[in-house]
Formats: C-alpha cells, structure tokens, sequence
C-alpha cells in the first residue's frame, strides 16, 4: 500500500504538493501571486528546492507581474470609496461582503439555473454556494449545481454565461462539440464572458482589507 506524502512548504513562500497524477515538476503563479510546485509523489523534496532554486528568477518575474495587477485592482476599489463590486456596478455593502454575496448568490443562481433546466428539459437538484476561487462553478452527475460567490463581483452577461455553463453540464456531462452548442443556443455571447472571467481571476477573488 502506497502512503500518500504530506504537502509542505518550500523557501519564499512556496506551497509543495505532491500529487501521483504527475510525473513531473510544475510552478504555476496564481492571480494571487501565490506560488504552488507540483511534484510526483516519489519525488525527493532536496529536488523539489532545487528545481524551486532553478527557476527563482521566473518565479520572482510572475509574482511582481501579479503583485502589480493587485495592485491595481485596490486602487480600483479606493477609487469606489467604501463600495464593492455587484454584477458589473458599485454599490454599498453594509456589514461583512461575504454574507452578501452569498445571498445573492443564492437567490440569482437559484433563479437562473431553474429558468435555464427549464428551456433545456433538465431538472436542477439543489444549488450550492461556495467559496471556490479556481472553478468557479460546477455540476454534479445527480444535478448538483455549486457556484462560488466570488461572481457576483463580475458583470452580469459574466454571471449568466457561468449559469448557461453549468447547466449545459445537466446535457452534456463534458466539454465537447454538442456541449458548447447547448451553450451558445442559451448563452450567445458566452466566448466574452468566458475570456472575461479567466482575465479577471484576480479581480474575483481580491477581499480589500
């Protein structure tokens, strides 16, 4: 029986996991700035800090590149003073954020999805909120629908593609041809919000202090 190795830390911040669906070292930068290296499982950890070692220099080059976008997404938000991002305007939330975007979360996907299962024949079973920061929805074999919150911050054509999206998934549990038409038939400008989304990670899951 194979043990499966404990995730750790490497120098300067860098988040080690080891994983047996990869036979190779990976660093990926997220829109956080934060740095993760992929090793297999059989991997020693004295290669992993060397390999970490080797590429300092990219490392530290997608990081400011990153740390700059942050940036300018606070200066964004102290431009809006005292206000937050909903659906593609900047309104005034009283209280915590979270909780607000939750709830409107809730209310707009449950909305959505039902009105979406509808035209598509399908039957949606519940529809979940989370706080999921690299997929920001997904779909269950039992028609489970989950999204994160973090959406609500995106335009509105943003939020409504993510809905076309996961709902195609009660169609087509997959991403081929006939699932991207089932898309477009109820999202037309879904390739926007697509690109929209996967340009503005940072943007969705920056929480100004």
């Amino acid at each position: 029986m194979r043990t499966k190795r404990a995730n750790d830390s490497l120098p300067g911040g860098i988040a080690l996991v080891f994983s047996s669906r990869t036979s190779r070292l990976k660093i990926t930068v997220d829109s956080m700035a934060e740095v993760t290296l992929t090793a297999p499982s059989r991997c020693p950890r004295e290669r992993a800090v060397a390999f970490a070692s080797e590429h300092s220099a990219w490392i530290e080059s997608r990081r400011e590149k990153q740390r700059e976008i942050l940036e300018r997404i606070a200066e964004e938000y102290k431009a809006h003073d005292k206000k937050s991002p909903f659906l593609g305007g900047w309104i005034a939330i009283e209280g915590a954020s979270e909780p607000f975007y939750r709830a409107r979360a809730k209310e707009f996907f449950t909305a959505e999805c039902a009105a979406l299962a509808k035209r598509l024949n399908r039957t949606v079973k519940t529809v979940t909120i989370r706080d999921q920061t690299s997929r920001y929805g997904s779909c269950s074999s039992k028609g489970a629908l989950s999204f994160s919150f973090r959406i609500m911050k995106a335009p509105l054509f943003a939020a409504r593609y993510l809905a076309a999206h996961e709902c195609s998934h009660l169609v087509h549990p997959n991403h081929s041809a006939a699932f991207w038409r089932c898309v477009e038939n109820v999202c037309a400008d879904y390739r926007s919000a697509d690109r929209w989304i996967k340009q503005n990670s940072a943007f969705l899951r920056f929480d100004p202090q």
